[in-house]
C-alpha cells in the first residue's frame, strides 16, 4: 500500500478526526483556525504505519506551518549528524526542555 493509499485508510482517518478534535481544529503552532489543517507526525517507525504511531507525537498544523516546520526538521537533522558525540548530552537536556514548553503549550491552547 502506498503511502497516499493508508492516509485513506479508515484507521488513520479516525485517528486524524481525534488529534484535530484534542487541539480544538487550530495549528498548534500559530492558533489558525481556520485554514486546511494537516497532522505533523514527529518521527515514523520503520515497520509501523501511520495510526501506530503515539499520538502524542502527532499535532494539528496548518499547511503554512507544517511546511516550515519539515523543513526545520530536516536543518535539524544536518546539524546534529554534524555534531560531536560529546555534544549530543547538551543536545538532548535542551530537546528534553523544549518538549516539555511545547506539551505546556498545546494543553494551554
Amino acid at each position: 500500500m502506498t503511502y497516499a493509499e493508508k492516509l485513506q485508510d479508515p484507521r488513520w482517518q479516525r485517528l486524524r478526526l481525534k488529534i484535530f478534535e484534542r487541539d480544538k481544529w487550530k495549528c498548534v503552532v500559530c492558533g489558525d483556525g481556520t485554514t486546511a489543517l494537516n497532522i505533523h507526525h514527529g518521527f515514523y517507525r520503520y515497520g509501523k504505519e501511520p495510526w501506530e504511531l503515539p499520538e502524542d507525537t502527532m499535532w494539528s498544523v496548518c499547511e503554512g506551518c507544517h511546511q516550515v516546520w519539515c523543513c526545520s526538521a530536516g536543518d535539524l537533522r544536518l546539524v546534529v549528524g554534524r555534531m560531536h558525540p560529546s555534544d549530543y548530552g547538551y543536545a538532548m537536556s535542551a530537546l528534553e526542555d523544549i518538549n516539555k514548553e511545547r506539551q505546556h503549550n498545546v494543553r494551554i491552547r
